[in-house]
């Protein structure tokens, strides 16, 4: 992408949008980049993976995707503490008091952990708790600035500078006191004419509006690459939170931050030409960041993929197990398949287990089986700051994730 035809691309200007009514125009080449992308997402959900191989991708998609979120921001856990903290999380172990660079990760993982379950409200309010949530059993001292979930106040734009070099502004932003109106316009967007579009164009133009804006003292850019995320996984990715899509997108910083601002710039010089704004340059970076991050982990679980050395019996149960999205008996097992005798099915998922695709609990007529997932046990201590969030999982009615298959 060649920004040097943008002489001051930074910082994002934002521009008041109420109503929001965007022209949405995408690159020409956006339509084979989708295509790329479902097709990738399509292998990742054929492919079956050993429980301990799952996890290990998630691990690694997690703890990269929120260690370069946060660390962004000035949080100063390196990334092998983010995976411990990541891995300790899926195996329930519980972080008792940490400080404030840990919760913060430990927050980033509640919420990943939770994707589905926040993707339903698309209001302000929704909103104010997800940045309430993340921001959660921050010291006095940080809570001062952050506000946790209160909206910015003041009648003039706000500045926000970079951390490295104070010197260089990186957004304008909207005065405190248009701040709920124009969440709410963009908001009446996300609900009523962002499901007639591509999830990624959705979330995309979502993200960037919210930039923007920047409703927040601090921890807009956290909060807004979660809502990101979310937008993804439950408009029609739902393997996105497989994939290192911040990495890629934030891989350049400079381009990253050049993205954001040249499309507020284009929007402006569109309308004082009395011409179309177009958001074409930043769903191309975003596009193309997602199709590399959806290859890479294709990529992966093909490597894992224990699939090819399973029969279609086999197969059949684990599909079957997925749907039952809990644990299950060998009875009601030798009712998914016909022309196999209980002693066959047994064998069947005595070997499903021996390979890390199944677990078990139980012995003889209380035996019973569940599709090996990795959040099963998924733990952290909820934040005491949450109050209003949304409610802590529990292991055994969770929605589950479960291995690509």
């Amino acid at each position: 992408m060649d920004m040097r035809q943008y002489k001051y691309p930074i910082p994002v200007r934002h521009k008041q949008k109420i109503p929001f009514t965007p022209n949405i125009v995408v690159p020409q080449e956006f339509k084979a980049w989708n295509d790329q992308i479902g097709r990738s997402e399509e292998e990742l959900n054929r492919y079956i993976l050993r429980g301990s191989d799952y996890e290990d991708l998630l691990v690694e998609a997690w703890a990269t995707n929120v260690h370069r979120s946060v660390s962004i921001e000035g949080n100063p856990l390196p990334i092998e503490e983010v995976r411990r903290l990541t891995r300790n999380s899926l195996a329930g172990k519980v972080e008792h008091k940490p400080d404030w660079p840990r919760q913060e990760v430990l927050n980033h993982l509640q919420v990943y952990a939770e994707l589905d379950s926040w993707g339903h409200d698309w209001t302000v309010d929704a909103i104010q708790k997800l940045h309430r949530f993340l921001m959660s059993d921050s010291p006095p001292e940080v809570a001062s600035v952050i506000r946790p979930g209160e909206l910015r106040s003041g009648t003039e734009p706000g500045e926000v500078t970079s951390r490295t070099d104070e010197s260089e502004v990186l957004f304008v932003t909207a005065p405190g006191t248009h701040v709920r109106e124009e969440l709410e316009s963009l908001m009446v967007w996300v609900n009523t004419h962002a499901p007639g579009l591509h999830p990624i164009i959705a979330a995309t133009i979502l993200f960037h509006e919210f930039e923007s804006i920047h409703p927040f003292e601090d921890g807009n850019g956290r909060t807004g690459r979660v809502l990101f995320q979310i937008y993804l996984q439950t408009h029609g990715l739902p393997n996105s939170h497989l994939c290192l899509v911040e990495q890629e997108l934030m891989r350049d910083l400079e381009t990253y931050y050049d993205v954001l601002a040249i499309t507020d710039y284009e929007y402006s010089q569109a309308r004082l030409a009395g011409a179309l704004e177009s958001y074409t340059t930043l769903i191309g970076h975003f596009t193309i960041s997602i199709l590399t991050s959806y290859r890479t982990a294709a990529e992966k679980c093909r490597q894992k993929d224990v699939s090819k050395d399973l029969t279609e019996t086999a197969k059949r149960i684990i599909v079957e197990a997925k749907r039952m999205r809990g644990w299950f008996s060998l009875a009601e097992a030798v009712g998914w398949v016909s022309g196999c005798s209980q002693s066959t099915v047994s064998n069947y998922l005595n070997e499903l287990t021996r390979i890390e695709v199944m677990q078990v609990r139980g012995e003889t007529k209380s035996r019973r089986f569940a599709y090996a997932d990795p959040l099963r046990n998924f733990h952290v201590a909820p934040p005491s700051g949450a109050a209003g969030s949304q409610s802590a999982i529990k292991p055994d009615s969770m929605e589950p994730v479960g291995p690509p298959t």
